[in-house]
């Protein structure tokens, strides 16, 4: 099986992970652990409820633009790919609001926007929220709970 490869960056941790062996290219089984497309990053408390994706983004960290262009360009270019995405939040957040909740808001906006903008229902998982049961960074400080306002992207073997 034959994967795109002219999509540039983000196919990097895709290809490393086919030239390893990891998930054997068996269906069902994700190609690497972790996420294997760069992360979007939110701003705190963001997605409100029927607010624009966009809005909700943070760049400091990633642009949203190359990020969204990446992923609907390797889900329309590897069909045997499917995209699971999963939304995170910081420990902070979890205070006020249901984490859960506001996780799957994150990654379900973002599914939502892949959808109108081309990527088919078979090529996305149903999305996920962890709230912030997989920090990847200490919350004691704005860095990291930047960080942890995240949804992450991994590549499914669907053949």
């Amino acid at each position: 099986m034959r994967l795109n490869t002219s999509l540039g960056l983000p196919f990097v941790l895709l290809l490393c992970a086919c030239a390893s062996g990891q998930g054997g290219g068996e269906k069902g089984h994700a190609l690497a652990s972790g996420p294997d497309l760069p992360s979007l990053f939110f701003k705190s408390g963001q997605p409100a409820r029927d607010a624009e994706l966009m809005d909700a983004l943070d760049d400091r960290l990633t642009d949203p633009d190359k990020v969204l262009g990446g992923v609907v360009q390797a889900a329309k270019a590897n069909p045997e790919v499917r995209i699971e995405i999963s939304g995170h939040a910081d420990l902070e957040e979890c205070k006020a609001v249901d984490c859960r909740d506001l996780s799957r808001r994150r990654a379900k906006a973002v599914h939502d926007w892949l959808r109108t903008h081309g990527v088919s229902e078979s090529a996305l998982a149903a999305p996920k929220g962890y709230g912030h049961d997989r920090a990847i960074a200490a919350d004691s400080t704005d860095s990291g709970r930047t960080y942890n306002r995240r949804v992450e992207f991994s590549l499914i073997w669907t053949r």
